[in-house]
């Protein structure tokens, strides 16, 4: 039981590096082309965030925003982020 609880732990963990990775590069690429600033307020100060506080959990950086939200919903800010960025760096290319 206690393997099974360690491997699961160490899954989670990977997946949140991995996803908070993702954001991170595809935030970069949008502030290189100097496209960060055309995503909506809301979605460029979630940005900003992310990359300011990049070594945090989702429920530690949601807790950072003004007002604080949940965990879901800034998933859900950060995932639209990443969406956004690959449709706009498509059409750059």
């Amino acid at each position: 039981t206690a393997n099974r609880v360690a491997n699961c732990e160490t899954n989670n963990i990977e997946k949140a590096v991995a996803a908070s990775s993702r954001q991170i590069a595809a935030i970069e690429e949008l502030a290189k082309k100097g496209l960060l600033s055309s995503l909506s307020e809301e979605l460029e100060k979630t940005a900003r965030l992310r990359l300011e506080h990049r070594d945090l959990s989702l429920t530690q950086l949601a807790a950072l925003c003004v007002p604080p939200i949940t965990k879901p919903g800034l998933s859900h800010r950060l995932n639209k982020i990443v969406s956004i960025a690959d449709r706009m760096l498509a059409d750059v290319k």
